[in-house]
């Protein structure tokens, strides 16, 4: 016959009964342990990225209504054409829906200040609004609001005006009310137009644009001055950089939004089919 060994009887039931109480507590601790490894708590990062109209704020002292903006890879671009303003950036940190940032102000196509600070708070897919720490130009407050065209996507035949007139308006750059009348995308991936100049010259620009993702509505730029003529007193430079989009006015896709800079100059424009 095998004879079985039982575990020692405890004779201290005060002893007992507080290793079971440690045991359970050691137990516990484990298990909740493991479910904090599966999934967490912490709180998740707001995105920026988007497409933002309908913006207003305050810049320079004066009260502004028609902000737009482009926020891709972490670049803000945003600008006033009634204020002639253009502010391009990083956003060089987000804390949950707290974000900083460092931009560049323009004042009607020319740098005015450099490296101006820029905070507030994010929501995703909803609103960013912005506090600069400049003076001037570059001091006031923003508040952008996210346009849902973001989501439309991207593609050539969006952009393309091989079938369809070439996009036409105002220009904002550093020579005073200036027109186009020929933007257009008939070369894929390129573009040209002629920004015309009051009393005589064209300035000859083109550029090449890219799609970083075809399901967001944001052409990523690449431009240049090409040709300076008359009056034309932009360099010719090849170092622009910026963002396009398209959105809708008197029809589909009828408007074209663009934005660049280069450091030095920037140039912007809102133009109609």
């Amino acid at each position: 016959m095998v004879t079985m060994n039982r575990p020692e009887p405890c004779f201290d039931s005060r002893f007992c009964s507080f290793f079971r109480h440690v045991a359970l507590g050691i137990v516990l601790l484990i298990g909740l342990a493991g479910c904090g490894s599966s999934g967490g708590s912490g709180s998740t990062d707001e995105n920026p990225s988007g497409l933002y109209t309908s913006g207003t704020g305050t810049l320079d002292g004066n009260p502004v209504n028609d902000i737009i903006a482009f926020v891709q890879a972490k670049r803000i671009i945003a600008f006033s054409v009634t204020a002639g303003i253009l502010i391009d950036g990083r956003i060089t940190s987000i804390d949950d829906n707290d974000y900083t940032a460092t931009v560049d102000v323009y004042q009607d196509g020319m740098l005015d200040q450099a490296g101006i600070g820029v905070s507030g708070a994010v929501t995703n897919g909803s609103r960013i609004n912005g506090t600069l720490d400049g003076s001037g130009t570059a001091a006031g407050n923003f508040s952008i609001t996210f346009d849902l065209l973001y989501d439309r996507g991207a593609s050539d035949a969006r952009i393309s005006t091989i079938l369809t007139p070439e996009f036409a308006g105002d220009v904002n750059n550093s020579i005073p009310n200036v027109t186009t009348t020929s933007w257009g995308s008939e070369t894929v991936p390129l573009y040209d137009y002629a920004v015309i100049v009051p009393g005589g010259g064209i300035c000859n620009e083109e550029g090449q644009y890219s799609i970083p993702d075809s399901s967001i509505n944001i052409y990523v730029l690449a431009h240049s001055v090409v040709n300076a003529t008359g009056g034309c007193t932009i360099p010719v430079t090849s170092d622009y950089t910026g963002f396009a989009t398209l959105v809708d006015d008197a029809g589909l896709d009828a408007t074209l939004i663009y934005a660049i800079t280069n450091g030095t100059n920037s140039e912007f424009a809102v133009l109609a089919r």
